[in-house]
């Protein structure tokens, strides 16, 4: 992928000032998103669910770590 254009390049560090810390690549994939015409809601949408998720499969992978040394 290219680099980021330099108001985007400034987007990102102001996000980073704000406390919001990503990745550059997840950055410019949710711009190009948003570029596709994808409503900021939708993405947001996407992202909860994604957490939850990631959030459900660390706990049945603790439980099973756990599990293991009983």
């Amino acid at each position: 992928m290219s680099e980021l254009r330099p108001h985007q390049d400034e987007l990102l560090v102001l996000a980073d000032l704000a406390g919001i810390h990503m990745d550059q690549e997840i950055f410019r994939s949710l711009v190009e998103l948003l570029n596709m015409g994808v409503g900021p809601d939708a993405i947001y949408n996407l992202l909860k669910i994604l957490r939850k998720r990631q959030n459900k499969g660390r706990r049945s992978h603790g439980s099973q770590r756990i599990s293991k040394y009983k």
